[in-house]
């Protein structure tokens, strides 16, 4: 299904050939820090920004600039393909609700044994797995590859997990932002960040 999606948006946009690697396409949230050569910036952001490159055995790398250029497409036509691959790290990934004394949901959480959250965020159907439990638009940190944290718009507390977004964002390999965005059908923005505890 995915592989006639790419099918679908390359006719859409004219381009001829679907490539036989374009599975392997990614985009996935990563820190400033890091340089990603090719990456967009997200609204409001200061430490964050999308990174573009290829998913691989060793996980997520960054495209050089040269090896963008090689690859004869757009930015546009490489972000929908992409997000699309972002699909199948989405699907991998396990999901679970945090709940306060009162069987309350307080937040919902995405991990994964492989680095891929930080690309599953950003597929198309992450936003509609929070509809019914969190409303159409939530809160999103991403501390690092493996964990994402997503917080209802609405009265949320989310700033009293800062202990565990640090915690999260410090124990790992792979660590991406304590920056927290507002996700919604208009797409993401950043709207603050945890401060240090």
């Amino acid at each position: 299904m995915i592989y006639d999606l790419r099918i679908a948006i390359f006719a859409a946009l004219g381009v001829a050939v679907v490539r036989a690697d374009d599975s392997a396409w990614r985009v996935w949230l990563e820190p400033k820090f890091m340089h990603a050569p090719v990456a967009v910036s997200l609204a409001d952001a200061q430490k964050t920004q999308i990174a573009a490159g290829m998913l691989s055995e060793d996980g997520f790398r960054s495209f050089t600039k040269v090896e963008f250029a090689a690859l004869g497409v757009s930015r546009e036509v490489f972000h929908s393909v992409a997000v699309l691959n972002a699909s199948i790290d989405l699907r991998s990934a396990d999901f679970r609700f945090v709940r306060d004394r009162r069987g309350i949901i307080s937040y919902g959480v995405v991990e994964s044994r492989q680095p891929r959250v930080a690309s599953a965020v950003l597929a198309p159907g992450f936003l509609g797995l929070w509809k019914e439990t969190l409303g159409d638009a939530v809160l999103v940190v991403v501390p690092n590859r493996f964990t994402a944290f997503v917080f209802p718009r609405l009265a949320s507390d989310y700033m009293d997990y800062a202990p565990m977004v640090f915690r999260a964002y410090r124990d790992t390999a792979y660590p991406v932002s304590a920056e927290v965005f507002a996700v919604s059908a208009d797409g993401w923005r950043c709207i603050g960040a945890y401060a240090e505890p």
